[in-house]
């Protein structure tokens, strides 16, 4: 079953009957902290992703969203040949169509990943330089202009990092990025943070049959997570959590769907109980990004194919879920 919402500027909502999701949002106001419903993907007439920003001649990537009162500023990872890929900042008022990307970061390394937090008038936005060698931390006043960027973090021998996001809670600062298929942790050390700790790999522990002694239950995402997203939030009840949103996949399948998992230490992780919250067997979605605009949840994401491409999808409900 399909439903479909024509939009004034001749988009189409279609939802995909699956299980739903949600996660938190960005680093300042506005933070989006609940919000289980369905999300629609923003398609075109014919049914195919209409990508909120498109440039020609690039390929974009691990998109980081922040909500402001009038629009949503979109940070993604830009790389063209081979040029290091840097970071660039679009804006939308609606959130749904984005103006021109422009430079606001570069490195000689190439940068990835960004993260970005906002809080007043301070922004700071956090990458992957490199080929997952370092994590790094820049400034700004505007969202713009931002500092040079500063190593804050490096991988040991033989590591790869990805997908950073820093998060506070109960006054505790800690820094999570992904760390081959696990969700790794380390808290804040002065300038910088301590020791990495893995703290979440789903499906880790064998599932257990079932009483009646039949198969058990298939574990998702059997392969690991990639391209995690931690966000501090507070429920609809008051309990102050984390909020993790992630990809996965099946063994058997390879394709890349989007869950959410929670946790009230930043250590024990508990995922929601639908994941997948937005999967298609047909198309890699991935890298997802989620904030609360208005009254509706946005998610962004990257959807695999000849050209990775952009996508967003909607939860206009924004009904409050303990669903972990």
């Amino acid at each position: 079953m399909t439903r479909t919402l024509t939009l004034a500027l001749g988009l189409v909502l279609t939802l995909a009957a699956c299980a739903t999701g949600g996660a938190d949002g960005g680093g300042g106001e506005r933070l989006p902290n609940r919000g289980f419903a369905p999300y629609d993907k923003v398609v075109d007439d014919a049914g195919v992703l209409a990508p909120p920003l498109s440039v020609p001649d690039v390929r974009l990537d691990h998109p980081a969203a922040v909500a402001l009162p009038d629009g949503v500023a979109l940070f993604v990872e830009v790389c063209a040949g081979d040029t290091p890929c840097r970071v660039d900042r679009a804006d939308a008022v609606d959130g749904l169509t984005f103006d021109a990307p422009r430079t606001v970061l570069e490195d000689a390394r190439g940068l990835h990943a960004p993260f970005v937090q906002r809080s007043g008038a301070t922004w700071t936005l956090w990458a992957v330089a490199g080929d997952g060698v370092a994590i790094v931390r820049s400034g700004s006043r505007d969202g713009v202009a931002f500092d040079a960027p500063v190593d804050v973090f490096r991988a040991a021998e033989g590591e790869i990092l990805g997908s950073p996001s820093v998060a506070e809670l109960a006054g505790v600062r800690a820094l999570y990025l992904q760390r081959g298929d696990a969700l790794a942790r380390a808290e804040a050390a002065g300038e910088g943070f301590g020791p990495l700790t893995d703290v979440y790999r789903p499906c880790a522990e064998a599932a257990a049959p079932t009483p009646d002694g039949g198969a058990a239950t298939p574990c998702w995402p059997e392969a690991g997570l990639s391209d995690p997203e931690v966000r501090a939030s507070v429920t609809a009840t008051g309990r102050h959590l984390l909020r993790l949103a992630f990809a996965g996949s099946t063994t058997a399948s390879g394709k890349h769907g989007i869950g959410f998992a929670a946790s009230a230490d930043g250590r024990a992780w508990s995922p929601f109980q639908f994941n997948p919250a937005l999967d298609e067997d047909a198309r890699d979605e991935r890298a997802p990004t989620v904030v609360l605009f208005g009254d509706r949840y946005l998610l962004y994401f990257i959807q695999d194919g000849r050209k990775p491409a952009l996508g967003v999808a909607v939860n206009a409900v924004g009904k409050p879920s303990e669903r972990f």
